[in-house]
């Protein structure tokens, strides 16, 4: 019976391993978020057209446009309670004001209220630490509805499965008014 359970575990400690490398989930933080803001604004947002979402810095430089792609079928497959869409250009945007700004590895120093006034600082694009880490805040005009960081360890690019999970989780906990 003892052996048994050995060579079970034996056959079965592969998938197991397996099982866990591709179970890695995004870490996020939420900290900041007027709830009764985040619903109305997003609705008046979305209502008539894309939301804006500015995107700064990269984890992926050679691959800038890719991962703004990325990010925003990202946000707008992880907007489920209501039918959105997202982009980068300000002219196509229907409220400009209301908005999403994401910065990608930006210095620890870079403050929320400061990326929703436009003050985006210099990015080094530095992964040196081998992850990603996005700052996110949802704004109306110069105001901070909401802010989220998220963090994943390094991948091979923006169409990786766990750097678009950590897109949807942040788009989720940023914008999700329940």
């Amino acid at each position: 019976m003892r052996t048994r359970s050995v060579i079970g575990l034996i056959l079965g400690l592969p998938g197991l391993l397996l099982a866990a490398c591709e179970g890695e989930v995004p870490k996020t933080v939420v900290h900041f978020k007027r709830t009764e803001l985040v619903e109305s604004l997003f609705v008046y947002a979305s209502k008539e057209g894309p939301v804006l979402a500015q995107i700064h810095g990269t984890p992926f430089p050679s691959r800038e446009n890719e991962t703004v792609e990325a990010v925003l079928e990202a946000f707008t497959r992880a907007v489920t309670w209501r039918k959105v869409a997202f982009t980068n250009d300000p002219l196509i945007a229907i409220r400009p004001a209301i908005r999403v700004v994401l910065a990608f590895n930006a210095p620890a120093s870079t403050d929320g209220r400061s990326l929703c006034r436009g003050e985006v600082p210099e990015f080094a694009n530095d992964t040196a630490g081998g992850e990603i880490r996005v700052q996110a805040v949802f704004c109306s005009k110069d105001e901070m509805v909401s802010e989220v960081t998220g963090r994943i360890k390094m991948v091979s690019g923006p169409g990786d499965k766990l750097f678009v999970k950590l897109a949807e989780q942040v788009a989720r906990d940023l914008l999700d008014h329940r």
